[in-house]
């Protein structure tokens, strides 16, 4: 568009092209690597030639087996198999290169003979042999990749280098609407629920489902973050907060409730996030209050005064559906007070409950994406984390109001291992 470099909606790798990437196609979050695909299926179609599958077959015949490694890492099926982003695309094709010049000055050295070489009479030449014709074809080859890499980010595409942050969108031309990507759609994220113990192979940000709320009241800070710290993180869902918040925080989901944050890999990716300004706080359940908590009534016989805690049991609780007090306190803020500093026994062992967060003025439930009020209360905990199960348990049977289970499918929602909220100091 003129001379501005547009990314549609903010989406990565290409939208609604032959080159976007299957997680892009899929409506799925992306990330560099997405980007990372498109470039690797546009840099083969520059080098094929043609869309025509026969040719693109001869031209992939053609090419060098380590430029065919290359090409295949960056176009692999899941983000996970590719480069990690453009940089170490770059640093691939600058080593690739120059191994291959270094090649070519060695053949040609040994084979001078072999290339052709103009008669000073007759003007004819001799036919440069099979094995160099292979030699300039690699170069070639290379070359248009790479001129073709520099070209792309050097005229505005992200950078992991050079540009801390996606180009700037246009909202005059893109129609958003059909970019909107809800954390609470399934994202097809393959299931690691041992999270905090399983990571010895895989990186959290190739597995961990980050959310991100702007909640300082200045546009746009969800996406800098997303295509700044975040860039890294293939799940990723930038949202608009309702309501302005003075802290900032990240919120680390536990698998294991005896396990620290400092402990856990995914802990340790939370801090590598954070700056001075974010605290980093473990939850292991999170309450997502509804309308069917509709009056204040409670059943105290089911949590205690702590005597001999073996643990803590962290909780955040957000108000997404009631618009009434409770006790003239905001709903949030009312079930707070009732579990904070308290504690339950569970498979006789006492755990004391803390709460981590609240968040009371989310009444439109934008927060994590949700079009509509809830209208039933909703708690998110790993699966595997069976206190934090049976602490539900024990909160529906200590609010009156609340159904003893369920009627929504909780095993299908996404559950967020990493919450970072945005927030400003100089905000109320």
């Amino acid at each position: 568009h003129g001379n501005e470099i547009l990314m549609l909606a903010g989406r990565r790798g290409v939208p609604d092209s032959p080159f976007t990437a299957p997680e892009v196609q899929n409506s799925r979050p992306s990330d560099p690597r997405s980007d990372v695909s498109a470039i690797g299926s546009f840099l083969f179609r520059l080098v094929a030639g043609t869309d025509v599958r026969e040719g693109q077959f001869q031209a992939w015949e053609k090419l060098d087996s380590s430029f065919q490694a290359v090409i295949t890492d960056m176009v692999a099926a899941l983000p996970v198999n590719r480069p990690n982003g453009l940089r170490v695309v770059g640093t691939i094709l600058d080593n690739l290169t120059t191994g291959i010049h270094e090649q070519i000055d060695a053949d040609i050295a040994q084979e001078d003979s072999l290339f052709a070489k103009p008669d000073s009479i007759t003007g004819s030449s001799t036919v440069v042999s099979g094995r160099s014709k292979k030699i300039y074809w690699i170069v070639g080859s290379v070359a248009v990749l790479v001129a073709a890499y520099f070209a792309m980010t050097s005229s505005g595409l992200p950078s992991d280098r050079d540009v801390p942050f996606e180009p700037v969108f246009v909202d005059s031309i893109v129609d958003e609407s059909d970019e909107v990507v809800s954390p609470w759609v399934e994202d097809s994220l393959p299931v690691l629920e041992n999270i905090d113990s399983t990571f010895a192979d895989v990186l959290p940000e190739d597995t961990a489902r980050v959310w991100i709320s702007n909640c300082t009241g200045v546009p746009d800070l969800e996406l800098e973050f997303r295509s700044g710290p975040a860039r890294d993180y293939s799940y990723v869902y930038p949202m608009s907060g309702t309501s302005n918040r003075q802290s900032s925080l990240i919120l680390v989901r536990r698998s294991d409730p005896n396990v620290s944050v400092t402990g856990s890999p995914l802990g340790q990716a939370a801090f590598s996030l954070a700056d001075t300004m974010f605290t980093v706080k473990p939850v292991d359940l999170t309450i997502l209050l509804g309308t069917d908590l509709n009056y204040s009534g409670i059943n105290s016989q089911f949590l205690h005064q702590p005597v001999a805690p073996s643990g803590t049991l962290f909780v955040d609780v957000v108000n997404h559906g009631i618009q009434y007090t409770l006790d003239d306190m905001g709903a949030a803020a009312w079930v707070a007070s009732r579990i904070d500093g308290r504690a339950c026994d569970i498979d006789g062992v006492e755990w004391l409950i803390s709460v981590s967060d609240i968040r009371d003025a989310d009444h439109f439930s934008e927060e994590i994406g949700i079009p509509e009020l809830l209208e039933e209360t909703l708690f998110l905990k790993r699966q595997n984390n069976l206190p934090a199960t049976t602490l539900e348990i024990l909160l529906r049977q200590l609010f009156q109001a609340l159904p003893p289970a369920s009627n929504f499918p909780m095993e299908a929602i996404p559950v967020p291992d990493i919450h970072i909220l945005m927030g400003s100091p100089s905000r109320g």
